[in-house]
């Protein structure tokens, strides 16, 4: 019998009907940083109805009394003093609207929810990087130099020495908070010389040994405890072009850069938006309404958020920052 091939087919143009596209309901992940600016700040609140501006002070310490006192003779009394700093709060918001025929007919399951977690990603990353670029206002008054060629262990505790050696303090878990790009966590990590991380680690077991192995400390999150730090990752840090590239580490002590916001009204301390969200404010079913007589905006999600990030301490300050290429030539 002769053999006849298949006379139907999907490359056929006869079949105008037939489904062409399959689409999957679930959308792949897209690249998100995360807010890791959170860990160097002090948060501060700004109580309602006491105007827009919050006022810290500061009593200075007394110095050394080194004068003999006189025997018999009444010395002079010690007067205080004090300086103030202010800080101004401002509004931040966004919001994004939803058509009754988007809403109807979108194949996602909710697009409104998926708006909201995208409006929700943008706020976050608005506000890390608010508290990077006051740290940022500064850098040429906190630089500190590379002891090498990229920035290894030695950098790191440099860091917290230089800190020390100023008396300011840990923050409240005993720690300085370091922010560093994971590129440069690359050149820390794998630190060859004597006395740097592998060097350390090797030595024992410590908490330490899970950075040299796993991803925890990837694009966001603990790295390490090394020389008085806790070191953190941050794809959020600021990248001075050039060639090489340079990627700023920072280092915060106690009361270096203050976050603070209006009572009920800041923004969601969230480090990871795929794991805790953003508070969004969120409506759906909207129906007809004197903005939209004709019921044709179904849906909006929204923040409005009030919030400053201000240096506390400019004498000196409390934080510093190091720019360093990494050996990855990235």
């Amino acid at each position: 019998m002769a053999y006849f091939p298949a006379s139907n087919l999907t490359s056929g143009t006869g079949l105008t009907h037939m489904a062409q596209v399959f689409y999957d309901r679930i959308a792949l992940s897209a690249l998100r940083k995360k807010f890791m600016f959170w860990k160097g700040v002090e948060t501060r609140t700004l109580p309602k109805k006491n105007g827009k501006t919050i006022q810290f002070y500061r009593v200075q310490e007394l110095g050394a009394n080194t004068t003999p006192a006189n025997e018999g003779d009444v010395g002079s009394g010690i007067s205080l003093s004090s300086t103030t700093l202010q800080a101004t709060v401002a509004q931040y918001c966004d919001f994004m609207s939803f058509s009754d025929m988007l809403v109807d007919t979108a194949i996602d399951g909710d697009i409104v929810a998926v708006g909201a977690d995208k409006l929700g990603y943008r706020a976050g990353l608005t506000f890390d990087t608010i508290n990077r670029n006051e740290v940022d206002a500064n850098a040429a008054s906190v630089d500190v130099p590379l002891l090498s060629d990229y920035l290894t262990g030695m950098d790191l505790a440099g860091l917290a020495t230089r800190l020390d050696g100023l008396d300011i303090q840990p923050m409240a878990n005993g720690f300085y908070q370091v922010l560093m790009h994971p590129y440069v966590r690359y050149d820390f990590i794998h630190d060859p010389q004597v006395g740097g991380f592998i060097d350390i680690e090797k030595r024992g077991a410590g908490e330490n040994q899970d950075a040299l192995y796993d991803r925890a400390g990837g694009n966001g999150g603990f790295i390490a405890r090394w020389g008085g730090c806790e070191v953190w990752a941050s794809t959020n840090v600021t990248m001075i072009a050039g060639t090489p590239n340079k990627y700023r580490t920072y280092i915060f002590g106690a009361e270096a850069l203050g976050a603070i916001d209006l009572a009920g009204r800041g923004p969601t301390r969230s480090e990871d938006q795929n794991k805790q969200k953003f508070s969004i404010h969120v409506e759906n079913n909207i129906g007809p309404t004197v903005a939209t007589p004709e019921g044709k905006v179904r849906a909006f999600c929204s923040y409005n958020c009030v919030y400053v990030a201000k240096t506390l301490d400019a004498a000196p300050f409390r934080y510093r920052k190091i720019d360093a290429p990494n050996s990855l030539g990235l």
